[in-house]
């Protein structure tokens, strides 16, 4: 054997004895701690694959526990100031809706009668030339209208709120219920017609306690020179003439006749004889021209009509 593999051999020698006494060493360590821990088993080799599955078996089978989480102080603290930022935000807001300046609805009829309806679900007819104003609010916590002119009311009934109309220096008040009511400045009177319901009426600067009350079928008068309210039954057939387009005369003078005519065709016709003026007529008209009504009246009362450059017309002769 040369010297090398004498060398060679040598160095495998060694590491064979090394090995030999790591291995007791390990051993005898392995051995110890069993016995530290109380055990009498001895070591055996482990399959980590093995012991690796059975770990994921036990993990997978446990039940997760919820753990409280505290939060810090000042953190805590901090939600009780956003949530105090909030409510006080909230408050500003409503504040602001409730101070703020309602909206005004301004309704003016031209030419012919408009049909409008508030927010509460009443209908209200405006005669032409006739203005009614009420707050953007109208429906909610209360209902109140100003008229100037004329203005027939079907007012949605909700005995929780009242219905207001302002005429002038009257006050109308109502829960449902349909009626007529007629402020024109020009007049001399106010006037209130009921047509279905009950109807309380006072003036403005007056209790509610010296109201007039209406039912079906009554009319209120208001004096604006002598401020007084007289209450009767209403005669006046063709007080909604503006609105149906329909005249009933029974028996009626020709000057009384001649005003509703001129009231519901916007018209101007004068009775220049005097002895007609007292003439009787008993007529009906409905969705019928102005020409055809003034024809009907001329054939009548054996009258003579004309009409003016000026768009007028005038009534002539002996009649009746």
């Amino acid at each position: 054997m040369s010297q090398k593999d004498k060398n060679i051999e040598l160095i495998i020698n060694k590491l064979t004895e090394n090995h030999r006494q790591n291995k007791e060493k390990l051993s005898a360590a392995y051995r110890r701690i069993w016995e530290i821990a109380g055990q009498t088993h001895e070591i055996q080799c482990i399959d980590v694959n093995q012991e690796w599955k059975k770990f994921k078996m036990v993990v997978s089978k446990q039940t997760p526990e919820f753990v409280m989480v505290r939060m810090p102080l000042y953190t805590t603290s901090l939600f009780r100031y956003a949530a105090a930022i909030i409510v006080f935000l909230c408050l500003s807001a409503g504040v602001y809706l409730l101070i703020q300046p309602t909206e005004r609805q301004q309704y003016v009829a031209g030419n012919a009668p408009q049909m409008i309806t508030t927010p509460d679900g009443s209908q209200i007819a405006l005669n032409a030339g006739s203005t009614l104003r009420y707050t953007g609010r109208h429906g909610h916590g209360q209902r109140k209208v100003k008229l100037s002119g004329e203005g027939y009311f079907d007012v949605y009934q909700d005995k929780t709120r009242i219905f207001i109309v302002e005429a002038g220096d009257l006050r109308v008040e109502v829960t449902g219920t349909s009626f007529f009511v007629s402020n024109n400045a020009a007049n001399s009177s106010t006037e209130v017609i009921v047509e279905s319901g009950r109807v309380i009426v006072y003036r403005n600067n007056d209790s509610r306690s010296s109201a007039v009350v209406l039912a079906a079928g009554e009319k209120a008068v208001y004096s604006k020179a002598e401020h007084c309210i007289s209450k009767g039954s209403n005669s006046d057939l063709n007080y909604m003439s503006w609105k149906t387009q329909r005249l009933v005369f029974n028996d009626v003078v020709l000057s009384e006749a001649i005003k509703d005519i001129n009231s519901l065709y916007q018209s101007e016709i004068i009775i220049s004889s005097e002895s007609i003026k007292n003439c009787r007529i008993t007529a009906t008209f409905e969705h019928q021209s102005l020409e055809a009504v003034l024809n009907i009246i001329r054939s009548t009362l054996s009258v003579e009509i004309m009409k003016k450059k000026d768009g007028r017309f005038e009534i002539t002769g002996a009649g009746c």
